[in-house]
């Protein structure tokens, strides 16, 4: 598990462009005011996701590791 964490924040650390010498909430914060900066001047803001350019996302999902589990399936 711990190495699990480890790879996503490294992911998410890439994905946002942050470093790790640098104080994380700082770079955080950064961000959300550019953000809040970019939506205040009316700019197009771009969430998280699969981009639009992708098309049909319904295909990148799958039933086997979503929805809820019974102790029996455990």
């Amino acid at each position: 598990m711990k190495e699990a964490h480890g790879g996503l924040d490294e992911a998410v650390m890439r994905a946002y462009g942050f470093s790790g010498k640098k104080d994380l909430l700082g770079q955080l914060l950064e961000l959300n005011l550019e953000v809040g900066r970019r939506e205040k001047a009316g700019e197009r803001v771009v969430g998280p996701g699969v981009p639009e350019t992708y098309g049909d996302a319904a295909g990148l999902v799958s039933g086997d590791c979503i929805g809820e589990t019974t102790n029996d399936e455990r």
